[in-house]
């Protein structure tokens, strides 16, 4: 049976599998496994589903009278306009079963409604998905790397390590200014490594440092809560970008603060401006946040220790995935536009 449109009268399923899925939070960490964030969740898809209008976005895959898993397509003209294609986005995405037959059925009609030629549907899953990695993987859908989502309570920020790193320990913090902007695209350009976008061999890598450097502009315009910059001597040579979640406050009853980046110039990495650039970070989310977020490739070690030795501790990890809609052509060649 394919995917179809998903509609109020699907409501009472989506809200029983979301129950079921509640039961099952303790085996996650920290404020995850509090039942308000699949509150959030189920609400957000409910309220859509029961707007006159719909939402088209979204598709279940149904079992008879039950909904078997639930997914949304939706566009990103952002993505789209920067690499000149079609650029898709699977989220939310919701399987309600662990039968491997059927998560096999779903993941080969998924490819269905991924219509138009030469077209990205960018899909992200849980990598303890085990079944579901495993048919994506074998449906068409290419493997591009590994995320983890890492976290700290900002109560505990005096954690932070306090082992003497090198001759930067007192660097001037300061917020971003306007005229910051072209050397903290320069320092992302260069020194920016580890994304998804990096392992995807249709986009060329100098497009793909432009796609981080463009999305710092539109950070920098007013769609960071704040950015935060590191001199050397009267130099920039790095920066961090931070982000404020306020929208699961009415169910966990806590705030997100997120850092998008830290990113040190390469000639000045190692030398103790992380730290500083963390703590600075700490400071200015202090009353503003009660936890504070980060997402790293798992192939980023270095990231890795610096967080874990300042605090933080894994939460999740994330399969990524693309799949386009022309397969015979893929690999063949870059997108440059």
């Amino acid at each position: 049976m394919p995917w179809v449109p998903a509609t109020s009268e699907h409501i009472p399923s989506i809200r029983q599998h979301f129950a079921r899925l509640r039961e099952s939070q303790s085996q996650n960490v920290s404020y995850l496994r509090e039942p308000g964030v699949l509150d959030f969740h189920a609400d957000r898809i409910i309220q859509s589903l029961t707007n006159p209008a719909g939402d088209p976005s979204l598709m279940v895959f149904p079992g008879g009278f039950e909904v078997l898993a639930l997914a949304g397509i939706s566009p990103s003209p952002w993505h789209s306009r920067h690499f000149g294609i079609d650029y898709y986005k699977i989220q939310p995405f919701f399987c309600f079963t662990e039968d491997p037959s059927v998560i096999e059925a779903l993941v080969c009609g998924l490819r269905e409604p991924c219509g138009g030629r030469d077209s990205l549907y960018a899909f992200r899953v849980a990598a303890c998905h085990s079944a579901l990695v495993y048919h994506l993987g074998r449906h068409g859908f290419t493997f591009v790397g590994t995320s983890v989502r890492m976290e700290i309570p900002l109560a505990k920020k005096s954690i932070i390590d306090t082992m003497p790193s090198a001759s930067y320990d007192t660097l001037p913090i300061r917020d971003f200014k306007e005229t910051d902007l072209p050397r903290l695209q320069d320092i992302i350009r260069r020194s920016h490594k580890h994304s998804h976008f990096f392992c995807e061999v249709r986009f060329s890598p100098e497009r793909v440092r432009d796609l981080f450097a463009e999305w710092i502009r539109k950070s920098a315009q007013g769609l960071a809560h704040k950015i935060l910059v590191a001199e050397f001597e009267g130099e920039i040579g790095g920066f961090c970008s931070i982000f404020l979640n306020s929208s699961l406050y009415p169910y966990i009853r806590k705030s997100i603060g997120i850092i998008d980046f830290i990113v040190v110039d390469a000639r000045r990495q190692g030398k103790g401006a992380g730290k500083q650039l963390l703590q600075a970070t700490f400071t200015e989310l202090a009353g503003k946040a009660d936890v504070v977020e980060l997402r790293t490739m798992a192939d980023n070690l270095a990231a890795i220790r610096f967080y874990e030795k300042n605090g933080f501790r894994i939460l999740s990890a994330d399969q990524h995935f693309h799949y386009w809609t022309d397969p015979a052509d893929r690999g063949k060649k870059n997108v440059n536009v």
